[in-house]
């Protein structure tokens, strides 16, 4: 699926992605994409590497989830929250089944800016070859594939998503 217009992405402003995920896929796979062509800014890339949530921002801007391994064939909640406007990579909070969890910043700590020009899709798909194919956008120049598995309740929201929100969603 794809949404032209990515609604909420733009000029910094706050952000929260939440979905239900099932895979055993040990590949490194698109959740929820805003990035488009060979773009290698203003992207904001939810995948799951190897059972592993990350939110790239640019090649060499990304956030991983810590110690989480969700390729185990079971439901699993992911959300990622933005904390305020123009926050950077680092105050990005990552919730797992509900649970807030630890994150690491991997190169550049950059401020969470997402092109309103994007489109937003879901599991990689949704790219027609008369626009922009799956194989000309930035996530597979770094080895992102399109999601293998099932997806359910995705949501994008428009503001930060509390705790105690992120844990009702997952419920």
């Amino acid at each position: 699926m794809a949404v032209y217009g990515a609604g909420p992405h733009g000029h910094g402003n706050m952000v929260s992605y939440a979905l239900w995920m099932k895979t055993t896929s040990k590949e490194d796979m698109v959740l929820i994409n805003t990035g488009r062509g060979r773009v290698l800014r203003g992207l904001m890339n939810l995948h799951l590497n190897d059972g592993e949530p990350e939110l790239l921002l640019a090649a060499n801007a990304r956030l991983i989830a810590k110690g989480q391994k969700l390729n185990d064939g079971k439901w699993h909640h992911i959300s990622v929250s933005m904390p305020k406007k123009g926050c950077k990579l680092s105050e990005v909070q990552f919730y797992v089944d509900g649970q807030a969890v630890k994150s690491k910043v991997v190169r550049q700590d950059n401020r969470v800016n997402v092109s309103l020009a994007n489109k937003v899709t879901i599991g990689g798909l949704g790219h027609g070859p008369r626009k922009t194919p799956f194989n000309k956008l930035i996530h597979v120049d770094l080895g992102i594939k399109p999601f293998e598995g099932s997806l359910d309740e995705i949501s994008v929201w428009s503001r930060a998503l509390t705790a105690n929100e992120v844990a009702t969603l997952a419920r």
